[in-house]
């Protein structure tokens, strides 16, 4: 259905932001307050799946969220909400940061584009923020 709002829980998803093996992230917004946030859907490859089990991956799923939640450090994204969408999967909430490190260095994510060498300084620069 067109103008339809997509959810996942009571968050409403404004953008995909990427995605991996285990999952999907996406930008959102948590409803009343109106915070933009990250959420992290469990959304693994069919591979993956198959591999390590769909209960095992829930496990590891869900302790990823609680060691994330433990954290406390400014260059990691806080974890604020743990739960399950209208399928059953779960998802886990996070602060939303606006830039990513591809951004930042000003890589192009475009298959004809080649790849170019990041100057020392920047490595360096991003690289004791990383290991801090």
């Amino acid at each position: 259905m067109a103008g339809t709002v997509k959810k996942i829980g009571r968050y409403s998803i404004i953008k995909r932001l990427g995605k991996g093996g285990m999952g999907i992230v996406y930008k959102a917004l948590a409803p009343t307050i109106e915070k933009v946030v990250a959420i992290k859907l469990l959304d693994p490859s069919e591979v993956l799946e198959i591999t390590v089990g769909r209960e095992r991956l829930e496990e590891l799923f869900l302790a990823e969220a609680k060691t994330l939640a433990k954290l406390n450090h400014s260059n990691l994204a806080a974890v604020w909400d743990y739960d399950h969408d209208q399928q059953g999967r779960p998802f886990f909430v996070m602060e939303y940061y606006c830039n990513n490190l591809g951004e930042m260095i000003g890589e192009e994510f475009t298959v004809e584009t080649p790849s170019r060498l990041i100057p020392p300084e920047k490595v360096i620069h991003y690289g004791v923020h990383i290991l801090d």
